[in-house]
């Protein structure tokens, strides 16, 4: 209870603020619910009856469009969007523009954030941009507010086995402790007190990382054979376009820290993605994320990778290439995706190392607690979780 009072507290300050500082006559945060619902959890000139009342699908209005797209929408007349969706307890129809900004904590929407006025407007990009930085602090706001996953999934429905079905992308039987591929820490600090000094810092780790893909390149790949080598060869690529890292660069001259830079750059990229009509394109996303992360890895002095027991079944959303290597490096024995295809690289280097790979087991990476057993059977395209309960 005190929890929910003291982040309902927060976010009424919160909207207040943002409405202030943008001029906007509304500000309002929704926050995800399970089953995918949004719902308006605070506002700055909305009826205040409307909190905790007015929900929304995923999908359903602008918000919920904003939330499913994972990318802002800049609307100067909102209420002759197709997508926009009525709810009269607000009171909403006498604001024709919106801007609405999901927020994004790596690739998990927890609300999203929005501000309205009454004159028909495009919102400039300077406004977008701040938003959107108000948008990364917003989600260790409410991540922070809720438990950890781990108590969830432990409570007595999550204490039984769990089944999932995929498809078997490389054969091959599993039995092992769980590693969740999951987030890496948001940034610490976002606004930089010396950009001039951030972007060396960008530049060095950008330089450092690059250096790193090399040696993976010419060691564990090589050996890997062909096609892996192959892989890596359009890793690296990616890791030394000048597009991504000249767009970083300008977000940290725009006041940001380098850490922020690169979060804030990856959810621009992952949204430009999912809009991409070519599955091979799309599924380079995995690719991109694991360079993000690794840039962030050198920007703190190259993280170091928890300890596993070998003979771990790693389960992820997605995993990117370098990432594949290091696991296999650890002692991984095989591999869970959410999301996966036979041409993703993902699926060559598992083929080429021998993993069983198994994708599609939509679900599998929140319920499932690292360090639990799990049993992977590529070849009947299934997935039990925690199957001592059984």
């Amino acid at each position: 209870m005190a929890r929910a009072t003291d982040l309902a507290t927060r976010l009424d300050g919160l909207v207040h603020l943002v409405a202030g500082e943008f001029v906007a006559e509304v500000c309002s945060v929704y926050v995800m619910r399970p089953g995918e619902i949004l719902e308006l959890a605070a506002t700055e000139g909305l009826r205040p009856e409307a909190v905790h009342r007015t929900r929304l699908r995923v999908g359903e209005g602008i918000v919920g469009t904003a939330a499913a797209e994972a990318r802002p929408l800049n609307l100067p007349d909102a209420q002759n969007h197709p997508a926009f969706a009525y709810r009269p307890e607000t009171g909403e129809e006498a604001y024709a523009s919106m801007l609405a900004v999901p927020v994004l904590r790596g690739a998990e929407v927890l609300g999203v954030i929005a501000v309205q006025n009454r004159a028909p407007r495009r919102y400039a990009e300077d406004e977008v941009e701040a938003l959107e930085t108000v948008a990364m602090l917003l989600a260790e706001i409410l991540h922070g507010a809720h438990p950890p996953a781990e108590e969830a999934v432990l409570s007595l429905p999550g204490a039984m086995a769990r089944h999932y079905e995929g498809v078997g992308l490389t054969p091959g039987i599993a039995l092992g402790r769980v590693v969740r591929h999951g987030r890496r820490a948001a940034p610490r600090t976002v606004l930089a007190e010396d950009p001039e000094a951030e972007l060396a810092r960008l530049r060095a780790a950008a330089r450092a990382m690059q250096r790193a893909v090399d040696a993976l390149l010419e060691g564990p790949a090589r050996r890997a054979g062909h096609e892996p080598r192959e892989v890596l060869e359009a890793y690296r690529l990616i890791a030394a376009d000048q597009g991504w890292l000249g767009r970083i660069e300008a977000v940290v001259r725009d006041g940001l820290t380098a850490e922020a830079a690169v979060e804030r750059v990856l959810v621009e990229l992952r949204a430009r993605m999912r809009q991409v009509a070519d599955p091979y394109l799309r599924e380079r996303l995995a690719d991109i994320e694991d360079l993000a992360g690794r840039l962030i890895d050198h920007l703190g002095g190259g993280a170091e990778a928890d300890p596993v027991e070998g003979g771990f079944i790693l389960i992820a959303r997605r995993v990117g290439p370098a990432e594949l290597f290091d696991y296999h490096a650890r002692g991984l024995a095989g591999l869970v995706l959410e999301e996966g295809s036979p041409t993703a690289h993902a699926t060559i280097i598992a083929r080429a190392l021998g993993l069983p790979l198994l994708a599609g087991c939509r679900g599998a990476t929140e319920a499932a607690v690292p360090g639990e057993l799990a049993v992977l059977d590529a070849e009947e395209g299934r997935l039990v979780l925690r199957p001592e309960a059984e």
